[in-house]
């Protein structure tokens, strides 16, 4: 109920040319920290129940996973970040052995947290946050990698999503009714909850209720966490279908929503002015 998707928030923003905003930044900062808490979540919750499903004890998975994120931390960043210079290299047979190595990096890292009953998921996203951060590795990763996942592996899972995901498992008016009720509690959970937050901190509210649309959006990142909780058995197809429905509904709300609350509170002056491109006052990110 509580993810936000961050690739999506991010394409919204740019388009919006809000990327630089106050209220662009605040929701970036926001969808940011929500995502990590969230996967760091997940992350436990996957290693207490594959964890009590295992033949090894649970405190085995525990030590191995601790081990994991101690050695990736100490060893294998200050290890990356002294060879992040064969990326500014030119030539072209450096850059395909610098992807390769990236892509085998990421792999072992997947491997490496699904035997140590986690989720290969959390090692491939673990992999990506040790990996030196600018922007010229960031540039030639995007160009090399962007058009094979974004053309061939993204809508491979949308469709692998699409699969899994039966509405006819959704019988009788009891069911669709929960499925509102899902609906609702995740709008309102969400976009009221960052509202009033945001406006708590004293951003007027038209900043408030936009950062509190932005943030409602769920895309890929919810459909991410929906499969891993179906293969852990966690959730029912009815159930997931059910979230499914919710996550594509919330994401398709987010642009009409912010349209119309931008287009309406913007001819009230009920509450205040629009604080474009104004750095936020008492507002810690």
């Amino acid at each position: 109920m509580s993810i936000t998707a961050f690739p999506v928030l991010a394409r919204i923003l740019a388009e919006r040319d809000l990327i630089r905003s106050s209220t662009g930044t605040l929701a970036i900062a926001c969808a940011a920290v929500d995502d990590v808490s969230g996967w760091c979540i997940l992350a436990c919750i996957s290693v207490l129940v594959r964890g009590s499903n295992a033949g090894k004890p649970l405190w085995v998975t525990l030590a191995g996973s601790l081990a994991f994120v101690a050695a990736m931390l100490l060893m294998i960043r200050p290890l990356l970040d002294r060879y992040k210079h064969v990326f500014r290299n030119e030539e072209d047979e450096t850059q395909y052995k610098a992807i390769t190595l990236v892509l085998l990096f990421t792999l072992s890292s997947a491997c490496i947290s699904e035997l140590l009953g986690i989720h290969l998921f959390f090692g491939g996203f673990f992999a990506g946050a040790v990996m030196p951060k600018n922007h010229g590795i960031t540039t030639k990763m995007r160009n090399q990698l962007g058009p094979l996942t974004q053309t061939l592996f993204l809508p491979l899972y949308f469709a692998f999503t699409g699969l899994r995901t039966s509405v006819a498992l959704l019988r009788g008016p009891e069911m669709w009714l929960i499925l509102a009720w899902i609906i609702a509690v995740a709008v309102v959970g969400k976009m009221a909850g960052s509202t009033v937050a945001a406006h708590w901190a004293g951003i007027p509210w038209r900043d408030a209720a936009s950062i509190g649309a932005l943030v409602n959006t769920r895309g890929l990142m919810e459909l991410v966490i929906l499969n891993i909780g179906l293969d852990l058995h966690i959730i029912q197809p009815a159930l997931f279908s059910m979230m499914v429905l919710m996550a594509v509904a919330t994401t398709l709300m987010t642009s009409p929503l912010l349209n119309w609350l931008r287009g309406h509170l913007s001819d009230s002056k009920l509450h205040g002015l629009f604080l474009r491109d104004k750095p936020l006052q008492g507002v810690g990110i």
